[in-house]
């Protein structure tokens, strides 16, 4: 055991550490380039890791196509997993709340007159159960 512990410590010791300059240039055009190899007739601009991450694009957020829609449910309701696979064939993004992992989610589904799953909202409608055509009917109102 004693001789592996050696054997891994010369390794390491061995082993030179990693070290990687980045470059910037921008050609003709004003194209910009990153590499870690500078460009043979350019102006060399050393960079540090920071300005590399924050020139990178950021990716724009999320935008909402609609009305909210949320789902109240139970993981062993068989309607909620009907009402779901529903709304993901149709592409529609929702927010599952399981009213039995959190007290926060069973008191907004009280409050919204609850008493069993699936509890569908979508914008300010609400339906009570799942049947595909009422939940059709209520996302088309919706626009979705």
């Amino acid at each position: 055991m004693k001789t592996w512990k050696v054997l891994m410590l010369m390794l390491m010791l061995l082993c030179p550490p990693a070290h990687s300059e980045v470059f910037k240039w921008v050609d003709d055009a004003g194209n910009v380039y990153y590499g870690d190899h500078p460009p043979s007739e350019a102006q060399i601009q050393t960079l540090s890791e920071a300005a590399i991450v924050s020139a990178l694009p950021m990716r724009a957020p999320a935008v909402s196509a609609g009305p909210k829609v949320v789902v109240y449910s139970t993981t062993h309701c068989g309607y909620c997993k009907r009402a779901k696979a529903h709304l993901e064939r149709r592409g529609i993004a929702f927010d599952e709340r399981d009213v039995e992992r959190s007290g926060e989610y069973r008191s907004e589904f009280r409050k919204l007159g609850g008493k069993g799953v699936p509890l569908i909202v979508v914008g300010d409608q609400l339906l009570k159960g799942y049947r595909a055509e009422s939940l059709d009917a209520m996302l088309a109102k919706a626009g979705l």
